[in-house]
């Protein structure tokens, strides 16, 4: 029997977070939330924070402010492997080849 638990609590959520650079918010106050097998679609111009929300959420960039949840259990308490269990991340950026060997 499926645990119905599971079902209301969100894969991905965020609380509070503050994203950027060099310690300087991009985009504060950022909450959202996204359920097994939602789709969310962040929206906006070109320089806008979007790639930058994704970086961090993905653990490419570090948060300046907020809690990023994984099935409630706050991101940062999570081992990179059990990470990866719950979450894949594919970013349209291209790769180097020079930098890949084969």
């Amino acid at each position: 029997m499926a645990d119905k638990r599971n079902d209301t609590v969100p894969m991905i959520s965020t609380e509070a977070l503050s994203v950027g650079y060099g310690g300087i918010p991009l985009i504060r106050d950022i909450a959202l939330s996204a359920g097994k097998g939602e789709i969310i679609t962040l929206i906006g111009p070109n320089g806008s924070g979007k790639t930058t929300i994704l970086r961090t959420i993905a653990r490419q960039l570090s948060a300046l402010a907020g809690t990023i949840y994984i099935e409630d259990k706050e991101m940062k308490t999570l081992s990179g492997s059990d990470i990866a269990r719950k979450m894949a991340v594919v970013l349209t950026e291209r790769i180097r080849p020079d930098l890949m060997t084969a």
